[in-house]
């Protein structure tokens, strides 16, 4: 899946539907940060990789608590949850 994929659910009138897009928006974005960040040696990293590194759990933790928000309002996530490569 790619970001291009999530316009349709992010533009709806259906709040669960807006809700599972951005899910799977962030999920993609994770998905590709950590890809790209694990590629580098840490002592390696430079002061953008750094803040890329905040940024990234910062949209993890974002990512668990719209997980969680979609669970109680019974939102489907598995195809968040699979392509985000995290133990959730």
């Amino acid at each position: 899946m790619e970001l291009k994929d999530t316009v349709q659910g992010m533009t709806s009138d259906d709040r669960k539907e807006r809700i599972k897009a951005e899910l799977q928006q962030l999920a993609i974005r994770i998905n590709k940060a950590e890809k790209y960040l694990y590629s580098i040696k840490y002592e390696e990293m430079n002061a953008n990789e750094y803040l890329m590194e905040k940024q990234l759990d910062a949209m993890k933790e974002y990512y668990g608590a719209l997980r969680a928000r979609a669970k109680l309002l019974q939102i489907d996530t598995d195809e968040a949850d699979r392509e985000v490569e995290l133990l959730i």
